[in-house]
C-alpha cells in the first residue's frame, strides 16, 4: 500500500507523480504575481474526471485511475 494511494503501473513507484486539473472544495484560492496559493481551511482536494497524471521516475502518463493502488480501494 502506497503512502500516496497512487502507484505507477509501469514502474510500480509510489512516490511522486505530476498530476493536471486537481479541483479545491471548502478553501479560499489567493491569487498573488508568484502564482497561487490557497488557504486550506477544512479544504479537500480531488482529481476531476478527465485528470491524467505522470509518474516522475518513468514518465508513464495515463489516466489518474490507472495509477489507483488496488490495496487503497
Amino acid at each position: 500500500m502506497s503512502e500516496t494511494g497512487f502507484k505507477c503501473p509501469k514502474c510500480g513507484q509510489a512516490e511522486s507523480f505530476t498530476a493536471d486539473s486537481v479541483e479545491l472544495y471548502n478553501a479560499r484560492v489567493y491569487v498573488t504575481k508568484d502564482g497561487w496559493d490557497y488557504c486550506s481551511e477544512g479544504a479537500d482536494a480531488c482529481f476531476c474526471d478527465l485528470t491524467h497524471m505522470k509518474c516522475d521516475e518513468c514518465g508513464h502518463d495515463a489516466h489518474y485511475s490507472d495509477f489507483i493502488d488496488e490495496e487503497d480501494e
